[in-house]
């Protein structure tokens, strides 16, 4: 049997309404009794008395209502108001029920006797909890008319808000009189001065709800508005007052509190609005109030006749500390990053300027550097740096700094300095960052090759290895040819001592040379700067030596010359002191010193130990000597004018009858020399500089400088006229603007020149036949092959 066919289908369970017609005063009883229970809320009375004893007497005093009461009661009125609204009285129902809800608002503002923002507050949670309850209520009455009870009744009472005038007379007044309480408050923190009274402050529940009253209400882009603008009004004089009035700060301070009090009133904004627009708004406001009302005081660019600003702002930089960076925040965020970086700009050039002035500038142009890294690290534009250091440092020509430079250099790398190899090499890394900006960098390299030939001849370099890092550097900066002459004092040292090496065993070999150790120097014309040559009447032992180092060099090298550089030679001189005991070793020292200040001592030295102690004067050493008279004098200063006079060599006897002494004059013709018999030092090996008097330096230095100058300008122009041919020998055919316009950009001239240079020395390449003007076009210039 099939248990499938045995079996019924189910029934589907259908509702059906009540068909029951409802009675004729339906209506108007149901709505009465809704109406009383509406009011019954309102009034905090029972609900269930409401339902039982619908027409009681309205004096009848009711129990207050409880939050169980209510949900038990509102089963009821909800079922009710349902019924109602399928017996289609939902249009009636809603104008009896909107009627009675502006008798609430009405009835509830009608409570309002002070202008407390309290009293508002807790009257608009009273109505706020009448009308959620009603709401809940009605809440078929919303579905079936489509209309939302709560908002309507927020309206009602924003409507008799607006009637009453109660938003600017209560709300504003107070809100704003309490966030500026807030703020006045936060400001004297700021100041330091906790124990001042502020009053008119409401707590933050009231500021708080309030705000949000306001949002519920509608009223908020009002209230926005109104608040950015109270806010621009405070901040102006708040702004103006810690600047320039009452409570003056020093510029740090300022931006210190600036910053502060923008953050404080960003975290303000979001505690009490909760509103991004609002917050910008306000960021808006009082960044334009305290920042950039101020901007060209604060960096010290609009005062005419008052500099402190100014001065402020250097100061600032000068530090470079936190302040900086909160500084370049605010500008920052007012886009004013470009008056920043000018002002950063102008800073670096007045400070520069003021360092180039200075005697030795090159100490001061490092700080200057270092500030600059650390400035524009925080402000994040390396591009300043470049911008300063160049116009700076080639400032009124460019050959200060350049000479200056080389000095720099030549202290760094000279065997006296006593740092350490590591902390010599980060010095030579910053001033060769200097060098970078140099344009001028042939008159860098002029004095620099100087220097390095004093350098090396004097074995003074603190290391080769380092000099041949800053060689390559060079090279690698400034090209090969830049360097070719430096690269030939290197490896004319190096020669020299290898045929050193070779010419001690030639002497062994030919049993030339004697007791004299000699160790000539090979140095290249065009190498090295050639300085006065003197015909020295020298002692045989060197004559000797010379000869046959002459011999040497010119077999090995056929077609060379060699001539001898007196004045730069250095003499290493063994002086034997006798001592009174005669028991007693004498003192035995060695002098290194010049060759020419080593003759002159020589002439000291007793044929035998018979002989007196010698007495020579000026002219007896001139004669003996061929010296200069102005070098012996230089001689016998250095070896007679030491600090100790237990140190002098020799001993000067002054002539009281003589003539009136003065610095050009320090020695008369009358004046004895003898050797200091009492010698005393204590070092076996003792080095006696050449001493000069200032006058005397700064005459050998202006000379010395004029001689570099004059060629620096003879190299200008050969490289000025071998770029002028280059170019026209490619070209063939070239305008006078055009040339200025590739010389300048071609990177080709290591130093900076005028049109002017160039004009000249194109007259002179038109004189010598090497190009020609266009007979139809002077500007126009012709390569004559």
């Amino acid at each position: 049997m099939n248990r499938k066919s045995s079996i019924k289908p189910r029934k589907k369970l259908t509702i059906k309404p009540y068909t029951m017609a409802p009675p004729i005063d339906h209506f108007a009883t149901s709505s009465s009794l809704l109406i009383e229970a509406a009011r019954a809320i309102l009034h905090k009375r029972s609900l269930h008395k409401v339902s039982q004893d619908v027409n009681a007497p309205s004096g009848t005093t009711a129990d207050p209502v409880s939050v169980t009461d209510l949900c038990t009661s509102r089963e009821e009125l909800y079922k009710l108001v349902e019924s109602l609204c399928q017996a289609k009285h939902g249009k009636e129902l809603f104008e009896k029920v909107n009627a009675e809800i502006i008798h609430a608002a009405k009835f509830v503002l009608a409570k309002m006797e002070t202008t407390q923002l309290s009293d508002l507050l807790t009257l608009y949670e009273e109505f706020s909890q009448y009308i959620f309850y009603i709401r809940n209520i009605f809440l078929a009455l919303d579905r079936s008319e489509k209309k939302n009870i709560y908002d309507i009744g927020k309206n009602h009472f924003r409507e008799l808000i607006i009637q009453k005038n109660l938003f600017q007379s209560v709300v504003v007044p107070n809100l704003f009189q309490s966030i500026k309480a807030l703020r006045v408050e936060y400001s004297l923190r700021l100041l330091e001065q906790p124990d001042f009274v502020v009053e008119g402050q409401q707590s933050d529940f009231d500021v708080k709800n309030g705000v949000q009253m306001v949002r519920d209400l509608g009223f908020y882009d009002e209230l926005e508005e109104l608040f950015v603008e109270e806010s621009r009004t405070f901040y102006l004089k708040e702004g103006s007052s810690l600047f320039e009035g009452d409570k003056l700060q020093t510029l740090p301070k300022y931006i210190e509190i600036a910053q502060k009090l923008l953050n404080y009133n960003n975290s303000l904004v979001g505690k009490y609005f909760n509103s991004g627009s609002t917050k910008l708004k306000i960021k808006y406001a009082l960044e334009e109030c305290l920042v950039k009302r101020f901007m060209g005081r604060i960096l010290g660019t609009n005062v005419a006749d008052d500099s402190s600003g100014a001065n402020q702002f250097y100061a600032l930089l000068d530090k470079s500390d936190q302040t900086l960076h909160t500084l370049y925040n605010l500008f920052n965020k007012i886009n004013a990053k470009d008056e920043l970086y000018n002002a950063v700009t102008l800073w670096g050039k007045a400070r520069g300027e003021a360092f180039v002035s200075e005697s030795n500038p090159i100490p001061s142009l490092l700080s200057l550097h270092k500030k600059l890294c650390n400035i524009t690290e925080i402000i994040q534009n390396k591009g300043i740096i470049k911008i300063v250091l160049e116009t700076v440092l080639n400032e009124g020509g460019g050959n200060k700094v350049p000479q200056a430079l080389a000095k720099q250099f030549d202290e760094t790398l000279r065997g006296k300095n006593t740092t350490a190899t590591a902390k010599s090499t980060d010095s030579l890394d910053a001033l060769f960052v200097l060098f970078t900006f140099v344009v001028n960098k042939d008159t860098f390299g002029m004095h620099y090759r100087s220097l390095l030939g004093r350098r090396l001849l004097k074995e003074d370099s603190e290391s080769l290895d380092v000099e041949r890092s800053v060689l390559s550097k060079l090279k690698g900066e400034c090209g090969a040819h830049y360097t070719s002459k430096l690269e030939g004092m290197y490896n004319d040292i190096e020669l020299s001592a290898d045929l050193g090496v070779h010419y001690a065993e030639y002497c062994k070999n030919t049993q030339a040379g004697g007791v004299v150790e000699f160790e000539p120097k090979i140095l290249t014309t065009g190498y090295w700067q050639q300085p006065p040559q003197h015909d020295l009447h020298l002692p045989q032992s060197l004559l000797d030596h010379m000869k046959h180092y002459n011999d040497y060099y010119t077999t090995k090298y056929k077609g060379r010359r060699v001539v001898w550089q007196h004045s730069l030679g250095q003499i290493v001189i063994k002086a034997i002191f006798p001592v009174k005991n005669s028991d007693s070793k004498p003192k035995i020292y060695q002098f290194a010193l010049s060759q020419l200040m080593g003759l002159i001592l020589y002439q000291f030295n007793p044929v035998d130990d018979e002989e007196p102690p010698r007495e020579l004067t000026l002219p007896m050493l001139t004669a003996a000597t061929n010296i200069p008279e102005d070098e012996v004098i230089r001689c016998l200063l250095s070896l007679s004018k030491s600090k100790d006079k237990q140190q002098r060599v020799l001993l000067h006897h002054k002539n009281d009858t003589s003539t009136q002494r003065d610095r050009k004059n320090p020695i008369t013709p009358e004046d004895t020399f003898t050797v200091n018999t009492s010698y005393k030092s204590n070092k076996m090996r003792v080095k006696i500089p050449m001493m000069s008097s200032r006058m005397e330096h700064n005459a050998k230095l202006a000379e010395e400088e004029e001689q570099i100058s004059e060629a620096i300008m003879r190299d200008r122009n050969h490289a000025i006229d071998a770029a002028i041919v280059r170019l026209l020998k490619t070209r063939k055919v070239i305008k006078h603007h055009a040339l200025l316009a590739e010389l300048m950009s071609s990177g080709v001239l290591k130093f900076s020149f005028q049109p002017q240079d160039v004009k000249k020395r194109i007259e002179s390449l038109i004189e010598r036949e090497y190009i020609e003007r266009d007979a139809n076009d002077r500007n126009t210039y012709k390569y004559l092959a």
